[in-house]
């Protein structure tokens, strides 16, 4: 499947519609832009978008990002004026992965929480049981 740009959706969608193109078109670009504002700005482990799946983070480019990170901003000259701009930027983005992989850490130690209540639960109730035939 090859990827289609938001012009692909705003002829046939103005002419179901009956509406306006360029109605449709600054709705259709409001969309992708928020789309794509949520794919970047990594603040979420999943995100879903209708019709086009789900998007989820995962820790192992997480952890090589923040490897990459960490080396560009070692490289950066913290004397030139020229690198300031650059590792400003860089280290927002390190912050930013840095905190999505602490939700994703905080999500998988809820999860094992859970089942180990849940496990803990169903261990008790089978005690219960083979003590009550």
């Amino acid at each position: 499947m090859l990827p289609k740009s938001s012009q692909h959706y705003i002829e046939p969608a103005a002419e179901e519609l009956n509406k306006d193109r360029k109605l449709v078109e600054a709705v259709v670009e409001f969309y992708f832009t928020a789309v794509r504002k949520a794919l970047s700005e990594l603040r979420h482990q999943v995100i879903k978008v209708d019709n086009l799946g789900s998007f989820k983070a995962r820790i192992k480019p997480l952890v090589k990002l923040t490897a990459k990170y960490e080396a560009h901003l070692k490289v950066l000259e913290p004397g030139k004026f020229q690198h300031m701009k650059i590792k400003k930027d860089l280290e927002e983005k390190l912050e930013e992965v840095r905190a999505l992989k602490q939700l994703i850490d905080s999500e998988i130690q809820r999860k094992k929480d859970f089942k180990q209540i849940k496990d803990e639960y169903i261990r008790k109730n089978m005690e219960r049981k083979e003590t009550n035939p």
